[in-house]
């Protein structure tokens, strides 16, 4: 059950709720400073503002922090509610988040960090919290996670939804750029894949090739060695002499007859 606080929780999505709360609850807001309408201050490292329209607080007319979720995902982020929160002089009560599953994450090395954030198993909000800057982390990357994993995402897809999605965007005369990125990535990719296929097929033709020489050449071998055997045995001139046939030979009578 979502629970409202202030006037503007609506601006916030859950998880921002209950980790922004959580701050609040567990006094983690600091450094707190009011001109008018302009609320300021200290999470964790983190520096946050929030103006609001009228001393009602109706509405959030600007905002600001240097979080990873800020900058990269959504503005109203864990701490700017954090601050909303104590503007509004929130009643606090127990959380109903706790950071016991992030525990694990806390002293690992930090491209295991990265390996589990590209797998989806902790989020913007999560890195905000272990207290790692998403740009530190992927200095190399742009700053839109959520648009890479939606561009993975729709890459995932099998090729002929993504024609068929592509038409129809056509049809519809709107933008097919993604689309047309991801059919190509995907093409890239089978052709990695068919390429990868094809030298293994060829590594393994050569493999069986030699084999099949290397066994020509080893029966080769040992035939010779076996006539080489024979050559070298010390025979005697009377084992290769023809031996005299007797009367009761069963071949005497066929010799006798020629």
């Amino acid at each position: 059950m979502q629970t409202e606080r202030t006037k503007v929780d609506w601006c916030f999505n859950e998880k921002a709720k209950e980790v922004g709360y959580w701050y609040y609850v567990n006094n983690l807001v600091t450094n707190i400073s009011k001109n008018g309408n302009i609320y300021s201050c200290n999470i964790d490292k983190y520096n946050t503002r929030v103006e609001f329209s009228t001393n009602r607080k109706e509405e959030i007319d600007d905002l600001e922090c240097d979080c990873s979720f800020y900058e990269n995902e959504d503005n109203f982020c864990p701490h700017v509610y954090a601050l909303v929160c104590y503007a509004f002089k929130v009643l606090k009560k127990s959380s109903g988040y706790s950071t016991k599953l992030l525990e694990k994450y806390k002293n690992i090395n930090i491209n295991k960090i990265k390996k589990e954030f590209d797998k989806g198993n902790i989020d913007l909000i999560d890195l905000d919290i272990l207290g790692y800057k998403y740009e530190s982390l992927f200095p190399d990357r742009n700053n839109e996670p959520l648009f890479d994993r939606l561009d993975e995402y729709i890459e995932s897809m099998p090729m002929e939804v993504l024609e068929k999605a592509k038409n129809q965007t056509i049809l519809e005369g709107k933008d097919t750029r993604i689309l047309d990125k991801a059919i190509k990535n995907k093409l890239a990719q089978q052709k990695k894949l068919e390429e990868q296929e094809r030298l293994e097929r060829k590594r393994m033709r050569r493999v069986i090739f030699a084999g099949f020489i290397d066994g020509l050449f080893n029966s080769s071998k040992g035939n010779k060695q076996e006539q080489t055997n024979i050559y070298e045995k010390d025979y005697e001139p009377y084992q290769f002499e023809e031996e005299e046939l007797e009367e009761d030979d069963y071949y005497y009578e066929d010799d006798n007859e020629k």
